[in-house]
Formats: C-alpha cells, sequence, structure tokens
C-alpha cells in the first residue's frame, strides 16, 4: 500500500472539455491521486486559465504534450491522455516512449492497426497503460501491475 497521493498530468481535458472536470473530480475521489501538471489545451487561454483554475504551478502547465512529456520525468505515477480520440494512439504511444504509465479515456484508438501498433510499444516498453470509461473515475487499487492487452 502507497503512503503518499499518486501525482497525475492531464492531457487533454481543459475546462472546455467534455471529460476534464470529471476525470479530475474522479480523480480526487479516493483521495489517491493529485493533479500536479498538464497541458489541458491547444488553446493557450483555456490551457493557462484551466491550470489557474485548478491550482497548477503555472510552470507545470505546458503549451504542447511533447513539453510535458519531456520536462515532467521522474515527477508524476502517471499521465492522463483525455484528448479527441483521434490523437489518442499518438499521444499514448509518445507518453510510453517517454517513459510513462497511461491511463488513457475509452476510445483508445481509431482502428486495430492503430491498437496493435500501440501493443507493440506496450510490450516493447513493459508499460503501464489503463483504459478508462467516460464517468467512470481514476481510482487506484493499490496494485498498480495491471496491464491492458490487446489481443491480435
Amino acid at each position: 500500500m502507497l503512503n503518499r497521493k499518486l501525482s497525475l498530468a492531464f492531457v487533454g481535458g481543459g475546462l472546455n472539455s467534455a471529460v476534464g472536470t470529471t476525470h479530475k473530480l474522479a480523480a480526487q475521489m479516493d483521495e489517491r491521486w493529485v493533479l500536479s501538471a498538464g497541458c489541458f489545451s491547444r488553446n493557450h487561454d483555456i490551457n493557462v486559465s484551466t491550470g489557474r483554475h485548478w491550482n497548477i504551478k503555472k510552470d507545470r502547465v505546458y503549451e504542447s504534450p511533447e513539453d510535458l512529456f519531456e520536462n515532467e520525468k521522474g515527477k508524476l505515477d502517471a499521465i492522463v491522455i483525455l484528448t479527441p480520440t483521434p490523437s489518442h494512439s499518438e499521444l499514448v504511444i509518445k507518453a510510453i516512449e517517454s517513459g510513462y504509465a497511461v491511463i488513457c479515456e475509452k476510445a483508445l484508438t481509431n482502428s486495430s492497426a492503430e491498437a496493435k501498433k500501440i501493443n507493440q510499444v506496450v510490450k516493447k516498453h513493459n508499460a503501464f497503460l489503463a483504459l478508462t470509461y467516460n464517468y467512470t473515475g481514476t481510482q487506484c487499487c493499490g496494485n498498480c501491475s495491471i496491464l491492458l492487452k490487446i489481443e491480435s
């Protein structure tokens, strides 16, 4: 059992999104997670206002997912992908290749080919990947060793 809160970053999920606030609230429900960083929107004003609204330090609100992936290494327990589905595959792969555990909102991909590519990356990096379903939340059972398996 962990004696500390787990640190999250959101990619997507700005105040104007359909899922951001829901995931923020869900992550807090069991008092095991804290939202610490993010790239909440491609729109600068929404990104900054979301960070301010959620009390994220200015230097941990990033203009791009790539900046977040580069600058948050060693500071996070997981990255949550909350962008529209067409960008999931690319972002999940980049996050895993950058060394992060990844939690992705459904749907994971647009195609079985993308799913197979993600599966290859997960296996190559022995990575953690979880898929959540809208409005069910992000909760930890204390044994974070479950790997989403995409069968070929």
